[in-house]
C-alpha cells in the first residue's frame, strides 16, 4: 500500500540553535528570526556523501510540536548531545 503524502505529515525531531556548552545563558540566547534560522538548517546523508548540509525552505513546515518536559529531563538530553 503506498500511503497518501500528499496529505500526510511527517514527525521529525530537532535541535534548533541555542545550544552551548560552558557559556552564560546570554550567549545562546536567540531572537524568533534566529531560531527559525537555526530550525530550517540540518544534515541530510545519501549515498555518495556521509552527511551533507541543507537550508530547507520554510514553506514545506505546516505544523509543530512544542513538547514541555521536565526542566531535568532538559538538563540531561543536552548531554546526551554533546
Amino acid at each position: 500500500i503506498i500511503p497518501d503524502t500528499e496529505n500526510s505529515y511527517i514527525l521529525t525531531k530537532t535541535h534548533c540553535g541555542g545550544t552551548c556548552f560552558g557559556c552564560p545563558p546570554k550567549l545562546f540566547l536567540r531572537t524568533p528570526e534566529e531560531f527559525q534560522d537555526d530550525c530550517l538548517q540540518g544534515d541530510y546523508k545519501n549515498t555518495t556523501f556521509p552527511k551533507q548540509k541543507a537550508i530547507y525552505d520554510p514553506s514545506i513546515v505546516s505544523r509543530a510540536v512544542h513538547l514541555i518536559r521536565d526542566p531535568f529531563d532538559n538538563i540531561v538530553s543536552r548531554f546526551h548531545l554533546k
